[in-house]
């Protein structure tokens, strides 16, 4: 009935992280050479490493972005939400529809918490979304799980 994947929001595209590492390769580089003329070559190889760790971070954070996500499932019965995490753990919930409740907690227009469950046993949803999403987001939950089968 209702389906959603959720995944955090990377503002660096695969073309800019390309731009980025070349405005700071090619600075560096010239600087490092320089230094490498004068004789100061230890400047050159921690200027080098620098631009390689970070590429190593950002490769890292891609990757993990990549792993990152959450999918809602609704159908007739059951309310499923499947979280993988940064490394790759996965944790599911099953709900039943009838009995799942939506908690918007609302502190001020830029902190909100949404959580979801029933019987006690509750799991925040969207902890990645920006507070307007999350409220987005709870607000369609609320509806599809109170539309009839």
């Amino acid at each position: 009935m209702f389906e959603t994947t959720l995944v955090p929001h990377r503002s660096l595209s695969p073309n800019g992280y390309r731009l980025l590492i070349a405005c700071l390769a090619v600075p560096n580089g010239l600087v490092a050479l320089a230094f490498l003329l004068r004789g100061a070559w230890p400047v050159a190889v921690l200027s080098f490493l620098l631009v390689g760790a970070l590429h190593l971070a950002f490769r890292r954070n891609f990757a993990e972005a990549r792993r990152l996500r959450e999918r809602v499932t609704l159908d007739e019965r059951d309310l499923v939400i499947e979280q993988v995490a940064r490394d790759g753990s996965v944790r599911r919930r099953r709900f039943n529809r009838y009995w799942v409740r939506v908690a918007f907690e609302e502190e001020d227009e830029d902190t909100n918490r949404l959580r979801v469950g029933s019987h006690g046993r509750f799991m925040t949803l969207g902890g990645f979304l920006s507070p307007g999403e999350r409220k987005q987001l709870a607000g369609t939950l609320a509806e599809e799980l109170r539309r009839p089968e």
